[in-house]
Parts: structure tokens; C-alpha cells; sequence
């Protein structure tokens, strides 16, 4: 599994333990359908903005198997978005108070969440989208670094195989057959 996929998992996870009703990766939903009334009452998409790979490593570690290989690579900054929507049913200038306190619930289920191969995810940003009618966007950024790990088997041998045809091509056209069609 990669650290992308634990990352996701984990934030979804703590997210889900909170009051929200649908967590989902972000692929702009919010923009796209046609009627912001069919998200649930609260709803977080969760996007990998950006994931800037930088060092490559290859060590041989003692006990794998010959030819085993372990493979790493870390990441620079990472930003990960939460992507937070409020439906109150209602007109969404009421309802900041509401909304605060959900923003400050999925806030201390995510901030410092760590794992194995990333490190805890600090709050950098928030940003308010005031492009809707009824539901309220907003979106929270974190940052992280990543490194991903595995082992690969380099000692798998390369095979040559030989196609041999049982047939001759007759082949009718004097051009295709010559190349002299120029």
C-alpha cells in the first residue's frame, strides 16, 4: 500500500469519526454538480494538491532475500485540502456559528495526525469559497512530508523469445513490398 493511499486513509478515518456524513476524494464535486442540494448536510474532500518527490534511495538491508532491494523516496512539502461543505438547507449567511464549530471539530481530528511514513500535518491555510448559493465551502490546507517505501526483486532474469513464422507473406503490391512507392 502506498503512503498516499495510508495518508488517505488515515485523515478519512479521523474525519469520519467526527459529525461529517460523506468523506470522498476531492475531484472537484462541489463545481461540478449540477445542484449543490444533493450533498449531505456535511460533506469533506479530501485532495493531494501537491506532492513534490525529491530524494531517491536503494539500500540492500540484511535479511531479504538475494536480489531484494528496499526502494525509498521522500517528498518535499506536501499540501493536502480538505475540501469542507456545510449544506444548512437554508440561506448560508446564517449559520457561521454552525459552521465554526464543525470547521473546529474536523480541525483537532486532522491537525498532527501522523503515520508510519508521514509526518504530522500542521494547518497552513484556510480559505473560504464564496462561489455557492446554499452550501458553504470551505477549504482547509495542511502540510506533510511524505516517504514512500517498498522492496523490489532485482533478480528476476530477462528472457528473449524468437517468433519464428511457419508461413511466407506473398505479398501483392509491388510498391508495399519494394518500398519504392516515393
Amino acid at each position: 500500500m502506498s503512503v498516499k493511499l495510508n495518508l488517505f486513509n488515515d485523515i478519512k478515518t479521523a474525519i469520519e469519526a467526527t459529525s461529517a456524513d460523506r468523506v470522498l476524494l476531492f475531484n472537484n464535486q462541489f463545481e461540478n454538480e449540477t445542484r449543490e442540494l444533493v450533498h449531505p448536510y456535511k460533506t469533506v474532500l479530501i485532495e493531494f494538491r501537491s506532492v513534490p518527490w525529491t530524494t531517491t534511495k536503494q539500500r540492500t538491508p540484511k535479511g531479504l532475500e538475494n536480489g531484494d532491494v528496499m526502494k525509498s523516496q521522500k517528498s518535499g512539502e506536501t499540501i493536502i485540502a480538505l475540501h469542507i461543505g456545510y449544506n444548512t438547507g437554508k440561506e448560508a449567511t446564517n449559520s457561521f456559528e454552525e459552521l465554526d464549530t464543525y470547521l473546529q471539530e474536523i480541525y483537532f481530528a486532522v491537525q498532527d495526525l501522523q503515520g508510519e511514513y508521514y509526518q504530522p500535518l500542521k494547518r497552513i491555510m484556510e480559505i473560504h469559497d464564496t462561489n455557492h448559493d446554499r452550501l458553504i465551502v470551505w477549504q482547509m490546507e495542511f502540510s506533510t512530508m511524505l516517504e514512500e517505501v517498498g522492496t523490489t526483486d532485482t533478480s528476476l532474469e530477462e528472457k528473449t523469445a524468437t517468433l519464428e513464422l511457419d508461413t511466407d507473406l506473398d505479398i501483392d503490391n509491388d510498391v508495399i513490398r519494394t518500398g519504392d512507392g516515393v
